[in-house]
């Protein structure tokens, strides 16, 4: 019984070392020209004054601009909800660094930011250990298991189904950095043209569905990490922007009908109480389908005419 019992143990031992390496090998290698780590490194490397920090999910980081904006860094993040803003700030806001000294931070204020399609997305666990507390997180949601679990795979299995990422470090092999996107301050450039693909209708349609059918339109722990948001970032003396970022007429369409429950009070309280600004810009572009790279998504050329009307909106606000 002993023999198998240390038999069963080295067994565990040499599994562990095992998938602590391999967990190191994604996060150094695989992971290393991601856009996640490529956006932490342009951060860190941030020179000079920061006015405007941007935070947010995908229709952030792929349609705000800085380098038209100025003074300002894209701190977006595909799916980034709330919650994982909400860390990130604590932790940006906080320690040295740009974003301290910032004057003004820029979330998104999206149909689809409450949505609960992804109240439970925390793909890269690795990635956001770096900024979420993982056992306040599971406190707050009552459910310290799950996340103190998110954490344990984020530290000792970070790989576990990231197939899709080997697949494009593979092929990464054989491109070359130049099969790398380019980034800007975090932005990711897409040259996209939507207006050249068929069934925009379909398309819309699909998005909007994906994003608000069949999901709770006000996620409470959305509610109220959007509220810790706009408190943290008023307690720290800064204000806070929101924006609506532009959308296709199909998506916007199909988005208004599936959004059928009505805002809970504390959005509005929370908004009111910090002296938070908000910038409809979801009707810009409803005619121009071509600065978008799909049905609520800029491309390059939409961002930067985005990015331009933002400038002007935000420079006001910091004159008043």
């Amino acid at each position: 019984m002993a023999r198998f019992l240390r038999r069963g143990a080295l067994f565990l031992l040499v599994l562990a070392v095992l998938s602590l390496g391999l967990s190191t090998f994604y996060e150094r290698v695989v992971m290393a020209d991601s856009f996640l780590l490529r956006r932490d490194r342009q951060y860190r490397a941030y020179k000079g004054k920061l006015d405007f920090l941007f935070l947010g999910d995908s229709h952030v980081h792929r349609g705000i601009d800085p380098t038209v904006i100025g003074r300002s860094f894209n701190f977006g993040c595909a799916s980034e909800n709330y919650m994982q803003s909400y860390y990130k700030l604590s932790r940006i806001l906080l320690e040295p660094g740009p974003a301290r000294d910032c004057r003004v931070v820029v979330m998104p204020f999206d149909l689809h930011s409450f949505s609960s399609y992804r109240s439970a997305r925390f793909r890269h666990a690795f990635y956001w250990k770096r900024y979420v507390d993982f056992l306040d997180l599971g406190r707050r949601k009552g459910n310290i298991p799950r996340y103190l679990g998110k954490l344990g795979q984020g530290t000792l299995v970070s790989y576990w189904g990231q197939g899709d990422d080997f697949q494009g470090y593979f092929r990464s092999l054989f491109s070359g950095r130049e099969g790398l996107d380019e980034l800007r301050l975090g932005f990711i450039v897409s040259h996209d043209d939507y207006a050249l693909v068929k069934n925009h209708e379909r398309r819309g349609r699909e998005r909007a569905s994906h994003q608000l059918r069949g999901h709770v339109n006000f996620d409470r722990d959305f509610v109220q990490y959007f509220g810790l948001c706009l408190r943290l970032v008023r307690n720290r003396g800064k204000r806070m922007v929101l924006v609506r970022y532009p959308v296709t007429a199909e998506y916007l369409d199909h988005a208004e009908k599936l959004v059928t429950a009505e805002p809970p009070p504390e959005i509005q309280r929370a908004i009111e109480k910090t002296g938070a600004v908000i910038l409809d810009y979801r009707r810009a572009f409803l005619g121009r389908k071509d600065l978008f790279s799909d049905p609520n998504h800029l491309n390059e050329t939409g961002a930067r005419e985005l990015s331009a009307a933002l400038k002007i909106d935000l420079e006001a606000l910091l004159e008043k």
